[in-house]
């Protein structure tokens, strides 16, 4: 039952996260959305910065998951293709982290640490991918160029849900446009018949 008290609470403060932002939601509200004592919420998480750390934890465990490429084959843009849904799925699932980056790492120094440590994982992942699609001749692209494309897919993939949020507030993010807006940074790189590949994977995803 403790148990079960406990993803209840982490379930609501999550959603109310998600459409209120973060520092808009008290634990009290929490409480009152879940119809419990505010006593018995504190029993489980004994501030709203503990219910924080644990979401966090939570996605960073989940991305983590999503985040590898394969081991017995190089990678191809399909490969990529999925690894970017899959993040931008989380993403969606835990808006709240994304729907002001700043202030919340300004607010959890321990939040700052494990997101940046993503971040770079995730610059990594992209690097070793570009790294495979130059040796299977999906791309002609520098070491230089590389490295400023990943770090354009990585300021893209931080903040399309916030740029979403700006100009769509009452429609649901579509992560699929999120991942062909990413991957159309690599088009200046990619070989014609790659560039044809791409728009037939994006022709698919946007049916």
């Amino acid at each position: 039952m403790a148990g079960g008290t406990k993803e209840r609470i982490l379930a609501a403060a999550c959603e109310l996260f998600n459409q209120l932002g973060e520092p808009n939601v008290t634990t009290q509200a929490m409480a009152d959305a879940l119809e419990m004592s505010s006593g018995n919420l504190h029993y489980h998480f004994q501030t709203k910065r503990a219910i924080v750390h644990e979401l966090v934890a939570r996605y960073e465990h989940e991305l983590l998951a999503v985040m590898a490429t394969p081991v017995d084959r190089r990678a191809d843009l399909d490969d990529l293709w999925l690894l970017l849904h899959l993040s931008f799925e989380l993403m969606g699932k835990y808006e709240f982290i994304y729907r002001d980056l700043t202030d919340l790492c300004g607010r959890y120094p321990k939040v700052r640490r494990q997101l940046v440590g993503l971040m770079r994982l995730y610059r990594e992942t992209l690097a070793l991918l570009m790294d495979d699609f130059n040796e299977e001749g999906l791309m002609m692209a520098t070491p230089s160029q590389i490295e400023r494309l990943v770090e354009t897919m990585t300021l893209l993939s931080n903040f399309w849900l916030a740029q979403h949020r700006v100009f769509s507030p009452q429609t649901t993010a579509d992560p699929n446009s999120a991942v062909s807006l990413v991957m159309s940074a690599l088009t200046p790189f990619l070989t014609p018949e790659a560039s044809m590949h791409l728009a037939h994977i994006q022709s698919q995803y946007q049916q």
